[in-house]
């Protein structure tokens, strides 16, 4: 059979050396020509597109570490064995990759690009400016176990951290022990959330539903006892901990205003108590990540304080220690009425609403609200 050949057109120079599998939204990295092929011309118009789609070789891999059967990802004993053209892995029979990354800069024949997930020194086949009109134009659909492996693929944007973002991640970093302790358990006293998380399991059906704000992953687990493929995803790493060593369930870090999911992989989510951080835009960019990241026709429960005997709705407290730890935290008392209608801007539409008086001696005597959400994307 006659072969092919194929030619370089220039070469990755990134600062990751070897192939982690993680956090590639915080590598800038360069593509740079083959000056003796290309001239600048051959890259004008590109900075017309804010991203790119780049084919490049995993000449790592050698010919002996090739894979041409059925593997568990990662080799993870949870995952099922499937098949080498069923995923991504590095160790492709022909060693190519395929990355879509954001555009920085053009300049002569350096192109500059952020999360491009090829390693120092890669050969690059070509260069593609990324168009809408080129992405899936049905719904997308891919297995619980594929969401649960790219959760930490990507991190939020480099630059779109907040220095508030920070202090929350912080905040609950310090007291997420003794937050898993003191409310771990919570939803045994809790019938009307166990009712809400219920119709929305019922909505999702099979599907992966993600608890986004998810803290030390106890609702993430009761979803998982319904039969539910669950997916925690919280700001402090530590607290992800607790949600895979406690419940044992799958748990990565992320900021919910930039999800490290794919468009319309989810059936659903959940965010209890997550939004009453986050200022008004920044609720709005995490109402359209819920939108985006849901499949048309899918799901979302969202829960957050309204009031309490000291503040009113549309007020917030500050908090600068919190069981032994200090602390920055705001939590704001939300106006269901306003977080609806930023819900239906960004694509939610409310489904049911519910609104109760708090526990007494259960938890902090504020009252609360539940929106049930669904997205109308077509």
């Amino acid at each position: 059979m006659m072969g092919v050949e194929l030619r370089p057109i220039g070469w990755v120079s990134s600062p990751r050396a070897e192939p982690i599998d993680d956090d590639w939204d915080s590598i800038t990295a360069t593509i740079r020509l083959d000056g003796d092929r290309f001239g600048p011309d051959a890259l004008r118009g590109l900075d017309g597109f804010s991203h790119l789609e780049v084919v490049y070789l995993v000449d790592r891999v050698g010919p002996d570490d090739v894979q041409t059967a059925a593997r568990r990802p990662r080799g993870n004993p949870d995952w099922p064995e499937v098949g080498i053209f069923a995923q991504r892995a590095k160790a492709r029979p022909n060693r190519i990759g395929v990355s879509v990354c954001r555009l920085v800069s053009v300049k002569g024949l350096t192109v500059t690009v952020e999360a491009l997930d090829a390693i120092d020194g890669s050969p690059v086949f070509d260069i593609k400016p990324y168009r809408a009109e080129f992405g899936p134009r049905s719904e997308v659909r891919q297995p619980a176990w594929s969401h649960q492996l790219m959760a930490g693929y990507w991190s939020a944007p480099p630059g779109e951290t907040a220095e508030p973002v920070d202090s929350v991640r912080r905040s609950y970093d310090a007291v997420a022990g003794r937050y898993a302790t003191e409310i771990g358990d919570e939803l045994a006293d809790k019938p009307l959330d166990r009712a809400m998380l219920d119709a929305l399991c019922e909505l999702c059906g099979d599907g992966t539903i993600a608890d986004v704000g998810a803290g030390p992953g106890h609702v993430a687990a009761y979803l998982a006892g319904r039969g539910i493929h669950p997916l925690a995803l919280d700001l402090s790493a530590v607290m992800c901990r607790y949600a895979r060593g406690e419940h044992g369930v799958p748990a990565t870090a992320a900021d919910m205003t930039a999800l490290p999911l794919a468009s319309a992989s989810l059936a659903g989510v959940v965010c209890f108590y997550a939004l009453i951080h986050l200022d008004p835009p920044q609720r709005a960019a995490a109402y359209r990540e819920i939108a985006r990241v849901t499949r048309p026709g899918g799901h979302a429960l969202v829960a957050f304080h309204t009031s309490d005997a000291d503040t009113p709705s549309g007020g917030a407290k500050e908090l600068t220690e919190w069981w032994g730890h200090p602390v920055e935290l705001t939590f704001r008392f939300l106006d269901p009425a306003e977080e609806q209608h930023a819900a239906h801007r960004a694509g939610l539409d409310l489904v049911a609403r519910l609104d109760r008086q708090p526990h007494d001696a259960q938890e902090h005597p504020s009252r609360r609200s539940y929106l049930l959400l669904r997205n109308r994307t077509r």
